[in-house]
């Protein structure tokens, strides 16, 4: 792979794959793939993408919606598609692959209530490259162009091999514009983990909101949040270093703090009295967080771990507890 200009391809058109899309495209070719052959080739057409990103214009994409096409003699492909949708997505996948092409995640979320992540699931089925891509990322700040800084993660023992370290710099460099900063890490689980787990907190910021707690309130949720975060990760094995740097406490701050996040959205939501059919109605995405706390909260209970904030948005979620009386109960046992 030269350090010249790359062919890349992003799956998944929604208002991530969309931002990227405009970002990378300013210094490589870039595909930009979705399932709906009828909304991309309205998409080539006006440029833009309404659903996601209605003022944000797309002059130098590409759109195609078969996939084989789309993937053909591409050397980087993003994978910006929901995390539940991944384990159906790489048999379509797989033979289209080259050896050679890289692929880089872009999804958060588990894959399932053993919570693989989506890098772990794609080692597992895939021989290409995988890398991920995590961090406080909000695609329309990408797309209008704000200054935004994100990880690219790999394995810390391919981080060693002075070889994968220079191709992971050249990837870097692709990646990398004068407003789209990326910094390298390792560790992509730990990564995955935490941009999970924090979409949980960011419905209980959310929550918070609405019921007018204050910012003292929410700097000891985030906080607390945090904390959780390390000590689940902690407790599977991975690297601290990793979830206090922009893919996780980064990406934590952001989604707790962003109008723009779904996961935050929902937790207002939540607090206003709507159901989660209702809220799903409403957002027209999709929002990690709930998954997340389902299959996070199944795991606590079996092995004996204790993380107040992520089991009281269970309970809220799953149960009929009064969101208000749960809020309640864990400020004044937790925070």
């Amino acid at each position: 792979m030269t350090q010249n200009k790359k062919n890349i391809v992003i799956l998944g058109n929604g208002s991530f794959g969309t931002a990227l899309a405009v970002i990378l495209s300013k210094k490589n070719k870039v595909t930009l793939w979705g399932r709906d052959a009828d909304y991309l080739k309205y998409m080539h057409r006006e440029k833009r993408n309404p659903k996601y990103l209605p003022n944000i214009f797309l002059e130098k994409v590409h759109f195609e919606s078969n996939l084989q096409k789309a993937v053909t003699n591409q050397e980087i492909l993003l994978l910006c598609i929901p995390s539940k949708s991944i384990a159906n997505f790489i048999p379509q996948l797989e033979p289209l692959l080259a050896k050679e092409q890289i692929i880089i995640s872009g999804a958060k979320g588990f894959v399932d209530d053993q919570l693989t992540t989506c890098s772990q699931l794609l080692k597992k089925k895939l021989e290409q490259k995988i890398m991920v891509l995590s961090g406080p990322s909000h695609a329309e700040e990408i797309a209008q162009g704000m200054p935004t800084f994100i990880n690219l993660a790999t394995d810390s023992e391919e981080n060693s091999l002075q070889e994968h370290a220079e191709y992971q710099e050249l990837i870097r460099q692709s990646l990398q514009s004068r407003f789209f900063k990326v910094f390298l890490c390792s560790d992509t689980t730990a990564i995955e983990t935490a941009a999970s787990l924090k979409n949980v907190i960011a419905i209980a910021s959310g929550i918070v909101d609405t019921y007018q707690f204050g910012i003292n309130t929410k700097s000891a949720l985030v906080t607390k949040g945090l904390e959780e975060i390390i000590l689940f990760c902690k407790y599977l094995g991975y690297q601290e270093k990793v979830i206090t740097g922009l893919g996780g406490l980064g990406d934590l701050i952001v989604t707790c703090m962003s109008k723009y996040s779904r996961n935050f959205q929902t937790g207002m939501y939540l607090g206003k009295g709507y159901s989660l059919e209702e809220i799903n109605q409403k957002m027209h995405m999709t929002i990690e967080g709930i998954n997340t706390a389902n299959n996070v909260y199944s795991f606590l209970e079996k092995h004996k771990i204790k993380l107040p904030i992520i089991e009281s948005i269970y309970k809220i979620l799953f149960t009929k507890i009064s969101t208000k009386k749960q809020m309640l109960k864990l400020i004044h046992s937790y925070l």
